[in-house]
């Protein structure tokens, strides 16, 4: 996936849940913006999973994005 859509999802405003679903089929679900990073350079991605655990990968893993209603924060 385009970096530049995940980035769009992330600064959307007003900002609304989703979920990114990575090519080995898991779903990561961002709450809140801050619960997603992306490196400068755009190759890489990160997302809060809990406590301090984080999920890095590149946007090409990205298969799919699925918008969650507000309800799901």
């Amino acid at each position: 996936m385009d970096v530049e859509r995940i980035r769009e999802l992330r600064l959307a405003d007003p900002f609304m849940p989703f979920a990114l679903i990575l090519d080995d089929g898991r779903r990561l679900l961002v709450k809140e913006p801050y619960f997603l990073a992306i490196g400068q350079d755009g190759r890489r991605v990160s997302v809060a999973t809990g406590g301090e655990s984080f999920e890095f990968f590149t946007p090409e893993r990205v298969r799919d994005v699925e918008l969650s209603s507000p309800n799901d924060r």
